[in-house]
């Protein structure tokens, strides 16, 4: 039985709206739902399915990402990352909106996962998410409000899409692994053993400091005891 933490029930339906519908019937027989739950694609009927039914929903999703997909490892990462990992879990008291799982594998890489706070399984009842925290130039500007400790709410009430993109053009190519290492540095958090299945978005080495960075999205995050 997983502890769940972090689950992107977003991603989990754009995923099985593009699943074949065979891939579907044959899932679902093989762990044991209804492919009823797994056909839900009004916003009205993933709504009203289970909180146990989500999670079958889920697990669909990662057994077909697992089965078609193959993901690596934090060290070699593909499209898609499956490990564990001892993380620091980071937020922001003024900030709600997002969350970072950072750490370090065993082999030096950093990494840090991100998306939206309202995915926190904690969260009974999150409040509207406007901005889609695991899109990439917002997950960026996240890493830049967790390193700087301000809350970062002006920059969103005040600056427009243009004035937001040149924002994002003006910083330096590698700047995502500088923030990824300062922000696991800086944080004081706990260290928890998690395992998760992430969507990668970018990956490197950093050309003057040596380390390899990781920068992804979680499709789920749970505990690992």
């Amino acid at each position: 039985m997983k502890y769940f933490l972090y689950i992107s029930h977003n991603k989990v339906d754009m995923l099985l709206s593009q699943m074949p519908q065979k891939t579907k019937s044959e899932i679902a027989a093989e762990i044991g739902v209804n492919v009823g739950i797994l056909k839900a694609s009004l916003k009205s009927e993933r709504e009203s399915i289970p909180p146990e039914n989500q999670v079958e929903r889920l697990k669909s999703v990662v057994e077909y990402i697992k089965r078609y997909e193959k993901p690596g490892t934090i060290d070699q990462p593909s499209s898609w990352i499956e490990d564990n990992l001892d993380s620091r879990i980071i937020t922001l008291r003024d900030n709600k909106y997002f969350v970072f799982f950072c750490g370090k594998s065993n082999n030096d890489t950093l990494v840090a996962l991100g998306g939206s706070a309202a995915n926190l399984v904690s969260q009974s009842k999150p409040q509207p998410i406007f901005i889609g925290w695991s899109f990439l130039p917002y997950l960026l500007d996240s890493l830049r409000i967790v390193v700087s400790g301000t809350s970062g709410m002006e920059l969103h009430q005040e600056m427009t899409e243009t004035e937001f993109s040149r924002y994002h053009s003006e910083k330096h190519e590698f700047e995502w692994m500088d923030l990824i290492k300062a922000a696991e540095e800086s944080s004081y958090s706990p260290i928890m053993k998690i395992k998760f299945l992430a969507k990668k978005l970018l990956v490197g080495k950093h050309p003057h400091d040596g380390f390899r960075g990781v920068l992804a999205t979680p499709l789920y995050v749970s505990m690992v005891d």
